[in-house]
């Protein structure tokens, strides 16, 4: 785990993590154990959101028609310090018995890509933007469908024999669902006078006055400006449009931690809680951590170690290792500092950029 917080554990070390809560495969199981009570909550409140959504009707299907079989899915939804914050059950369409050209047409639906969140983060460290979140309830809900599509009465609220659900709007696992749920969203943010970026989908910039970034990832979104007035006037028509929860400045987002140093200008993120829950899952929690993953990998490209592990290689390590033997090249460990083939993989600062070039040889144009 030390490896994975380097810089950032000092933020971090003192957070509690909770012990992790088997979530259920089955109703049976969820309602049969301990949280039974919690579960059963979280089911009424996922059935009551589809009803007042209008998400179906119930209707006697065609004969030619056989409903999709639906199924409760369970999750712990827990916090940044990984304390349980709320037990979510979810209505989920079988989408693998849909049958292409028949109950879906296109499924394709952007959502913004890492490197553009770092880049993001980094633009509003630099410049001390405010950064908030809002999570969108049952988002894909709101989806409308082009298709005639039809499913299986929820297990456990089944009313009246012989009807199934007539789908009006889209459902969880319906493989069109987070198509339909994009275009609808991308249609309101249009709307309230945003645009869709042309480098990546996912992201979409308001320029009236000071910008504001927005960034979608399915239901999670964050907002990027300096414009607190606009901050706020934009979460308020957002949550008036679809229904939302306004999580505040960002501090946990895509499943990691967001450490902001606001003084000091910078923002950190790292995955303690990821880590620890799969150290824990593997039974792996008293494993000794090692610096680098880099100095065994050194190794084997300078010896001619081999063991049972070493075969399942790939076959271009064997290579670079005779090559280091015949001393065609050679291999060390570098720091990130000094790392020269950054400047072309990646955004560097402009004393990084200058060092990277000078390292290769390359010198400024001059007329």
């Amino acid at each position: 785990i030390s490896a994975c917080l380097v810089g950032s554990e000092m933020c971090i070390r003192d957070r509690a993590y909770t012990v992790t809560i088997a979530e259920p495969a089955t109703m049976q199981e969820a309602l049969g154990g301990d949280q039974a009570h919690e579960w059963k909550i979280a089911m009424d409140d996922e059935f009551a959101s589809l009803l007042a959504n209008q998400t179906w009707t119930l209707e006697k299907p065609p004969p030619d028609v056989r409903p999709i079989p639906v199924k409760w899915v369970y999750k712990v939804k827990r916090d940044a310090n990984g304390n349980i914050e709320r037990y979510k059950a979810r209505l989920v369409v079988k989408g693998y018995r849909q049958q292409e050209g028949i109950d879906y047409q296109e499924v394709f639906a952007p959502v913004s890509k890492y490197s553009t969140l770092r880049t993001v983060l980094a633009v509003a460290a630099a410049e001390d933007m405010e950064i908030h979140q809002l999570d969108i309830k049952t988002a894909f809900l709101n989806g409308e469908l082009e298709e005639d599509v039809w499913c299986e009465q929820a297990e456990g609220y089944e009313s009246g024999k012989g009807l199934a659900c007539h789908l009006r709007k889209s459902l969880y696992g319906l493989k069109q669902a987070p198509r339909a749920w994009h275009l609808k969203l991308k249609a309101e943010l249009e709307n309230m006078g945003f645009q869709e970026s042309c480098a990546d989908p996912g992201l979409f910039i308001k320029r009236s006055g000071k910008p504001l970034y927005l960034l979608i990832y399915v239901d999670d979104i964050a907002l990027v400006t300096k414009d607190t007035s606009e901050l706020q006037a934009t979460k308020e028509k957002i949550m008036e449009a679809f229904e939302a929860r306004d999580l505040g400045p960002c501090s946990y987002f895509l499943g990691m931690d967001v450490i902001r140093d606001r003084e000091a200008h910078t923002i950190m993120l790292a995955q303690r809680r990821m880590t620890t829950d799969l150290l824990a899952k593997y039974d792996m929690t008293g494993a000794k951590s090692l610096s680098t993953p880099l100095t065994p990998a050194i190794k084997l490209l300078k010896n001619p170690i081999v063991s049972m592990r070493s075969k399942h290689i790939d076959v271009i390590y064997h290579f670079a290792r005779e090559r280091v033997a015949r001393k065609d090249v050679a291999f060390d460990y570098i720091r990130t500092d000094f790392m020269v083939a950054d400047s072309l993989t990646k955004a560097l600062p402009a004393a990084k950029f200058n060092l990277c070039r000078t390292e290769m040889g390359v010198i400024p144009h001059t007329d």
